[in-house]
């Protein structure tokens, strides 16, 4: 078993079902600059991206990685 970070992932055909799926958390949403703000989650995933060399990325830390 290893400990693995993985930095992002290529997120473009996904974004706009992640802001959808937040729409359902309405309570968990509010205006710029609020940080789960429509507008943040896109600079978000605007900056993680050009971190990565794409248009949209979302970082994320895989802890342990089982494969043989």
């Amino acid at each position: 078993m290893r400990i693995v970070f993985i930095g992002s992932v290529l997120f473009s055909k996904f974004l706009n079902k992640k802001i959808n799926i937040m729409k359902i958390y309405s309570s968990e949403i509010s205006k710029h600059p609020f940080p789960r703000s429509k507008r943040a989650i896109i600079s978000l995933a605007v900056l993680r991206g050009t971190q990565s060399g794409f248009k949209y990325a979302e970082a994320f830390e895989l802890l342990i990685d089982r494969s043989p």
